[in-house]
């Protein structure tokens, strides 16, 4: 087939790492681990994990020279993506997104040097507040932990310093230094600067860089490269401290804020520029803004259906929107929930297993009750949905609401869901904090897990993503031991995290914000340094409608570059 394979330049210095990588690596290959600590092991698992990251950010530089060269057509391939998908034994889309994602990545140090600034500001930013994220590591005495973070791949030069820290205090809503954006929006979809100096710090993964990839395409076409420039700094941040999922999720409510701010700029612009064209001639007329395309493209794709294995099975396939697998899943919880044996063991079953068998429950006990079934209204199963009522009103600038589960719901699914559901009003602080709703009971009310649900959404403990549909109220102070069954003192945890606090030396307790935070226990970290469950506070604070215009205000005081700055390659 393609075959370039040229002989090795010896002398170059990617060479040289490469082998001295491979010999390092067959060095080793068959070194028992089981001499390992618990502390050297945790440390060397992400030391690899960032290392990956890095060797992957390698490789996509040499596609990038591959593409640049033109090495796939010098052979006959139709393109450097035909030419990888031959010699690589890649799926054809997989290639192609090398390929681009490898040109979004093609970042000089200069441009990198101002990125590494931003990333710098996120991280003191979150030391600076006293609080962890996510699962601390076992170490004995603190020292070599995983979460304190990975060098810099790329040290910040003296000349991108000099440029950006004129007013280091000066940030947008999203928390990015104003300044830094200024250097970075010249090269705004164009380039990926703060996810390619990520990646080079080994601190996300290339699937981090894809979903901020696909995330950023579903910013309206029109918006202004200071707020695109943003956009891709936000996520780059959050990539350190989230999972792809998580991820895609906050990317999905960025998408919506910023849509519907820019709609709310474009209103504004033709409300001062006095009467316009109506009809089909109406700017932005067949235009539309709001989002929820998406949602009627999965609608379109709905199906399902059964496949003969040919040994007295089935297979089932299907597809359905996320609002749709929400209902489904919210239908099938309860019966899909773990038995444990009347002695106490375990259920044994896997939870794919327990799914199947609850579908087949569900079908049989609406077979048994015909007026479930077309021809009578019966009770239809609840999907909790946590929105903020400038979302139910569809006030530009506002994130998703959620489901239960955690699934990004459009304002227009929303007001469809509403149309036929009861809604009921939590009041919050503006911490995102529900007001109390009860003292005199011991197990918690419905309106009572209504605002446990609002406020952590899900299980709060450090690390976990599991939804509010797996989690159970927990309360700080026991209720036997005088603890009141009152928001101060209740906390969503999964059983898991439920176990753990009960069982394995973790306290909680609530902050100063109304949050809950955790501490572990000595034998993991003698500090007790707090920690917290970050991802739901970062879904909130992108409802911050003014963010757009605090950005432009303060760049208009600390000034932006008359022209792109040298080191910004022409596209």
């Amino acid at each position: 087939m393609f075959d370039s394979t040229p002989s090795p330049v010896r002398g170059h210095p990617v060479a040289a790492a490469l082998d001295a990588v491979e010999s390092a690596i067959s060095s080793v290959e068959d070194a028992p681990m089981w001499g390992l600590g618990s502390d050297e092991l945790a440390r060397l698992t992400v030391a690899h994990e960032a290392l990956s990251a890095r060797l992957a950010t390698l490789g996509l530089g040499l596609v990038r020279e591959a593409d640049r060269r033109g090495l796939g057509t010098s052979v006959g391939a139709t393109s450097t993506s035909d030419w990888l998908r031959d010699r690589l034994r890649l799926d054809h889309g997989v290639a192609k997104g090398r390929v681009e994602l490898a040109a979004l990545l093609d970042v000089d140090a200069q441009l990198l040097g101002v990125a590494g600034i931003v990333h710098d500001a996120a991280s003191s930013e979150v030391i600076g507040a006293g609080h962890g994220a996510g699962y601390p590591d076992p170490a004995a005495d603190g020292t070599g932990r995983a979460d304190a973070g990975v060098a810099a791949a790329e040290p910040v030069t003296a000349a991108a310093a000099a440029t950006v820290t004129a007013d280091d205090r000066a940030r947008s809503g999203l928390g990015i230094p104003v300044a830094a954006l200024a250097e970075l929006t010249p090269a705004a979809r164009r380039y990926l600067p703060c996810t390619a100096w990520a990646l080079r710090a080994g601190t996300i993964s290339v699937e981090h860089a894809q979903v901020i990839q696909r995330a950023l395409k579903r910013l309206p076409a029109s918006i202004d490269t200071l707020t695109w420039a943003e956009a891709e700094a936000f996520l780059a941040v959050q990539a350190t401290r989230h999972d792809p999922r998580n991820l895609a999720r906050l990317g999905s409510h960025l998408a919506t804020a910023v849509t519907g701010a820019h709609e709310l700029a474009r209103q504004h612009e033709r409300e001062t520029a006095g009467p316009q064209p109506t009809g089909a001639d109406a700017p932005g007329s067949g235009e539309r803004l709001d989002n929820d395309r998406p949602e009627e493209r999965a609608e379109a794709t709905t199906m399902f259906g059964f496949v003969d294995n040919g040994d007295g099975t089935v297979r089932a396939y299907g597809c359905f929107s996320a609002e749709a697998a929400d209902l489904i899943t919210t239908a099938l919880a309860p019966l899909a929930a773990p038995n444990p044996a009347a002695d106490g063991t375990p259920d044994p079953r896997a939870h794919a297993t327990r799914t199947g068998e609850a579908l087949i429950e569900l079908c049989k006990r609406a077979m048994d009750h015909g007026d479930l079934l077309p021809g009578a209204r019966g009770a239809r199963p609840h999907i909790t949905v946590i929105a903020s009522l400038p979302t139910l009103r569809q006030q530009p600038g506002c994130p998703k609401a959620v489901s239960m589960w955690g699934t990004p719901i459009t304002p227009e699914a929303l007001r469809r869901l509403a149309c036929d559901a009861g809604v009921s009003r939590v009041l919050t602080s503006p911490d995102g904090v529900p007001l109390e709703v009860g003292r005199q009971y011991r197990t918690v009310t419905p309106g009572q897990w209504v605002a446990l649900v609002a406020r952590d959404k899900g299980c709060a403990f450090p690390g976990c993503s599991r939804p509010a549909a797996w989690t159970q109220a927990h309360h700080i102070e026991h209720w036997a031991d005088g603890g009141a069954t009152d928001l101060n003192n209740l906390v969503l945890l999964c059983g898991h995290h439920h176990r753990s606090v009960h069982h394995r030396g973790w306290t909680v307790r609530v902050g100063a914000d109304g949050h809950p935070e955790f501490i572990p226990p000595p034998w993991i970290d003698p500090g007790r340094q707090p920690r917290r469950n970050t991802y739901h506070r970062v879904v909130d604070a992108l409802g911050t409608v003014p963010w757009r215009v605090d950005l432009q205000a303060t760049l208009r005081e600390t000034g932006s570059p008359k022209h792109p700055p040298d080191h910004v390659r022409a596209a």
